[in-house]
């Protein structure tokens, strides 16, 4: 097994295999543009629906690209000044000679200085700085280019499969700006990661009462949520709107909770959003009032660190994430609300501002369906029962704002209500309204693609419908299977509301990733617990039957372990890693099976 390496800003990343490529076979290579200590530029085109293996890719956001290396030509490592990659989607696949591809080319990722480094036939992986809306009825274009490297340049070379026409054109090796240089035929092996859900989600059904929470006998409201792997993961906030430290998980296949890491500092009214494998608390403050510009990533193992911080302080706002790679935060501060919208984007930890919003609120219930963010409800010297919807442009720094239909059943507003978008719907969980008696007991759900609201309705929350500050307290969960798990956590009226509700698709029962029904998708679970000591159970769902490899790696890529290797029918499963063997440390568990590959972290500590 070999890793590739990506050094930036002081850390690695695991490069994994891509969910979709065209070609990692390639008998041809070239080392444009990473081999030129001059600077190069080179643009090459992906025909329309080349991205077939292991499937054909799906419609969707791009949030990984990867770039096959040659088998005896390894990448550096070399440092790269003014580094970008650019994607365009363009009408053909060739390319003309005696120009530069030209048209409304997408920056997706860019760096002042980067380090690469990459092993022999191996992926070089990138992920991007915001996601690129893909459409396989297209031709992609790719342009990668840099200003100067140092360090291992030469002897490095991408494989390339043999093609008719001119595929590619490049730049010469007098530095920036750029030159046209001249074309060569072969496509680039390369592959994506493209975030577009589950092919079918199987929506709720019910309500479920899951009891009290733990470490909140009091009732908790102002407080985060979000659901991370297999563990939903509640944080902050208290009985009575006051911040706390307090970090408190609940697995979800098992209906157990568990104390998590304490907060970094008492925090309420920081809503918490996952990107990639860590969590994200945005800004908040020591009550529900005030506000807070300081920011924090959680990944298990490594616990809570410190993250640029916002570019002004919030409380009563919410934060969703965009692919990936894009945390958008709206809404707030909550003694004076602004129309401003902030961005992050996760690889580079900073700061943007976007477009802003039609109008200026606080708690109300926030979310994200596909490239749209959607803002409900809320309050600002008044009940607001409006709907924003903000469509992302390609960059994350613009938004285009327009107005969406009323929520229904809320009389002449809702405030502090919570919401979650998941596949083309967005469940909107009432607050307070006016005039009382509120709030409301009923879940609505709305159908962005549509833009209409849906006819069903969910009642049943009991205790928990008589509940608000709900703006950051909903969360959702997808199984292997498609099936959808939304979570509503605490909230208060009078007095604060300890329990958790859940709307999900059976009778309300535990839902078990390990039981008999065929899954729609492959999917491989977070190990439980994690970090572990030393035993920790791996859960995997397979769509159809296929030799099944799971393997334990150490850091240094050594396998120290041999979990699964057998064939496997269709269905879920469950392995039990014992590490007692092994030292502490951070280990990758692998699985591989019908072309499908996913590479996950965990964490030993004895």
């Amino acid at each position: 097994m070999f890793f590739v390496l990506m050094f930036a800003s002081g850390s690695f990343l695991l490069a994994q295999t891509p969910s979709y490529f065209n070609f990692d076979n390639g008998t041809s290579s070239n080392s444009f543009p990473l081999n030129q200590a001059a600077g190069k530029l080179s643009q090459t085109v992906v025909p329309a629906g080349a991205f077939v293996q292991p499937t054909p890719a799906p419609s969707g956001n791009i949030t990984k690209l990867y770039f096959r290396i040659s088998s005896t030509y390894p990448l550096g490592p070399a440092t790269y000044s003014t580094f970008k990659i650019m994607l365009l989607h363009v009408p053909d696949s060739l390319v003309t000679a005696g120009s530069f591809i030209t048209g409304a080319w997408d920056t997706v990722y860019k760096r002042d200085t980067v380090t690469l480094a990459a092993g022999s036939n191996t992926w070089l992986e990138f992920v991007l700085d915001h996601p690129f809306t893909y459409n396989p009825a297209q031709s992609l274009a790719i342009c990668m280019e840099q200003c100067g490297a140092t360090g291992t340049v030469s002897g490095y070379s991408l494989r390339f499969t043999t093609a008719t026409g001119s595929r590619r054109v490049y730049s010469g090796t007098t530095g920036c700006p750029h030159t046209y240089s001249g074309v060569s035929t072969g496509i680039i092996n390369c592959g994506v990661t493209i975030s577009s859900g589950p092919a079918t989600l199987t929506y709720p059904t019910n309500v479920c009462n899951y009891g009290a929470l733990p470490l909140y006998p009091s009732g908790v409201w102002a407080h985060g949520t979000e659901v991370l792997g297999d563990t939903l993961y509640i944080v902050g906030g208290g009985s009575a709107g006051s911040g706390s430290t307090t970090s408190q998980r609940y697995a979800i296949n098992s209906n157990t909770f568990s104390p998590g890491t304490t907060l970094p500092e008492s925090k309420a009214s920081a809503p918490l959003v996952k990107a990639g494998n860590s969590l994200y608390l945005i800004g908040g403050g020591s009550s529900v009032s005030t506000n807070g510009t300081t920011c924090y990533k959680y990944t298990p193992g490594a616990g809570w660190t410190a993250i640029a911080p916002l570019p002004a302080g919030r409380s009563g706002h919410g934060a969703v994430c965009w692919g990936d790679s894009v945390i958008f935060v709206m809404g707030g501060p909550y003694s004076s609300p602004s129309t401003s919208v902030y961005y992050y984007r996760v690889a580079t930890n900073t700061w943007g501002t976007s477009t802003s919003c039609l109008t200026a609120r606080r708690t109300a219930a926030y979310g994200i369906v596909g490239n749209k963010l959607i803002i409900m409800a809320g309050y600002n010297s008044g009940f607001f029962k409006n709907v924003q919807i903000g469509t992302i442009g390609a960059d994350a720094s613009t938004i285009t704002w327009a107005a969406g239909p009323d929520v229904p059943g809320v009389k002449t507003g809702s405030s502090r209500p919570g919401g979650i978008g998941i596949g083309e719907r967005f469940y909107f969980v009432p607050g307070e309204t006016s005039p009382a008696p509120y709030p409301v007991d009923s879940i609505f759900v709305f159908n962005v693609t549509t833009n209409t609201w849906l006819p069903e309705a969910y009642t049943g929350r009991g205790a928990g419908g008589t509940a608000s500050n709900y703006w950051d307290a909903v969360s959702a969960w997808v199984a292997g299977s498609g099936k959808v798990k939304i979570f509503i956590v605490g909230g208060a009226l009078s007095t604060a509301f300890p329990g958790l509700y859940t709307l999900q698709v059976d009778n309300c029962t535990v839902l078990n990733v390990t039981g008999t029904e065929t899954p729609l998708t492959y999917n491989l679970s977070q190990n439980y617990p994690n970090p572990f000591n030393p035993v920790t159970k791996i859960n995997y769902a397979l769509p159809k039957q296929g030799l099944v490899s799971m393997k334990v790696y150490d850091i240094l890529g050594k396998e120290v372990a041999t979990l699964v290797n057998e064939v496997k029918n269709a269905g879920n499963y469950s392995v039990e890693f014992n590490a007692s063997h092994l030292s502490s440390g951070i280990y990758f568990y692998k699985i591989s099976v019908n072309g499908f590959s996913e590479v996950k972290k965990m964490t030993l500590i004895k």
